[in-house]
């Protein structure tokens, strides 16, 4: 089913046309599918369960407020569950739509091919942070369909509010605060400096430095127990898409008027490469903070891709490599959710079932039993 969808996304790209009211239908379409497998989905994500049971821990005030059950939440999340208290599905629903408003929000302000933009939002945001990393699903649907726009027309009150916010949901939104400063670098000095950490990034994975992080005190053994085995399949696509925003920034003139929206854009992706590339020696801290900034990049490359004067053959071959990417990584990112929900044996990324709420005893029909749905349940 998941693989259908892509499909879907697929066709609509490469089907698109010149028409903008042909492109704008399949594109609303599009997005509501979308949304209807994000909202109505039981099961799904790794994390679907385990954000399951800290909602079932935090349904009084004084459970969210306190912490009583000691979750693993920061207390923006936990009052939330308590909002939404009488059914986990009900959360899901509002968290889901709330995403995808957020999203649209962001593709409708910045995109030039708004079903590009879908279609690399799929594979990672949308399948990993939307389905499954809720909290911080939450805070960067936030960050790209309200906090970048205010940055943008200089409310930094409300910037700052709503990182306060981002932080009471998911910690790692501290990052936010970084923003407005990182926005005032010259960009090419903020892209030397993202080659830079990932020099030092290489050399700390080689010198295994995460080996003296455990003896930090408190957070260390926390943060080396959450870093698993570098992927070099996403280092690969990181670096892939890195130098094709490159490819394309060099074909149009950042000093222009018109360009300033790329320019600011670019500086944040800029921004999560280094997050990525310095702390390249814990994977999962670094991709976790990088994911925060590199979401711009679903609509940073349709609008670099509109500016590029490049010939009709090469722009296609640029159409062939985000199509090829995404596909990589939509396979890649669904066989190791089969993997960590310990799905049965004959499961794979072509039929990885989808669940609905409708019919929610079909999920144990393909994977194992969860730890976190049996202390609930």
């Amino acid at each position: 089913m998941y693989i259908i969808l892509f499909i879907v996304l697929l066709a609509f790209l490469i089907f698109n046309n010149e028409n903008k009211q042909s492109s704008n239908v399949k594109y609303k379409l599009a997005l509501f599918l979308l949304w209807l497998f994000l909202a109505f989905r039981y099961g799904q994500g790794t994390d679907y369960f385990s954000y399951y049971y800290i909602h079932s821990n935090n349904t009084t005030l004084h459970e969210a407020f306190f912490n009583t059950h000691a979750t693993h939440s920061e207390i923006g999340f936990r009052l939330l569950c308590w909002l939404f208290k009488y059914d986990y599905t009900y959360l899901v629903f509002f968290v889901s739509t709330i995403e995808m408003i957020m999203l649209h929000r962001f593709i409708k302000n910045y995109s030039t091919s708004r079903i590009m933009s879908l279609l690399l939002v799929y594979p990672t945001i949308y399948l990993t942070y939307f389905f499954s990393a809720m909290r911080e699903g939450i805070v960067i649907s936030l960050f790209i369909g309200i906090m970048i726009e205010c940055l943008e027309k200089g409310n930094k009150r409300v910037y700052y509010i709503l990182s306060l916010l981002c932080c009471s949901i998911h910690i790692v939104s501290i990052l936010f605060f970084m923003v407005p400063f990182i926005i005032k670098i010259d960009l090419k000095k903020m892209i030397r400096i993202a080659w830079i950490a990932l020099a030092f990034g290489i050399v700390s994975w080689i010198m295994r430095l995460y080996n003296y992080i455990q003896f930090i005190p408190i957070i260390g053994m926390k943060i080396v127990s959450y870093s698993p085995q570098i992927s070099m399949v996403a280092l690969l696509e990181r670096l892939l898409m890195l130098i094709l925003a490159l490819y394309l920034l060099q074909e149009i003139d950042i000093e222009a008027s018109d360009n300033s929206a790329i320019v600011y854009l670019f500086k944040i992706y800029s921004f999560g490469f280094i997050c990525y590339a310095a702390l390249l020696c814990l994977p999962l801290v670094s991709s976790r903070t990088a994911i925060l900034f590199k979401v711009v990049e679903i609509v940073l490359i349709p609008l670099l891709y509109s500016k590029t004067h490049t010939k009709p053959k090469d722009k296609q071959l640029i159409i062939a490599l985000v199509v090829v990417v995404a596909t990589v990584m939509t396979i890649k990112n669904i066989n190791s959710y089969i993997s960590q929900g310990k799905y049965h044996s004959n499961i794979n990324f072509v039929n990885y079932p989808y669940v609905s709420v409708f019919d929610k005893d079909e999920i144990w029909k393909y994977r194992d039993g969860n730890i976190y749905y049996d202390l609930v349940d």
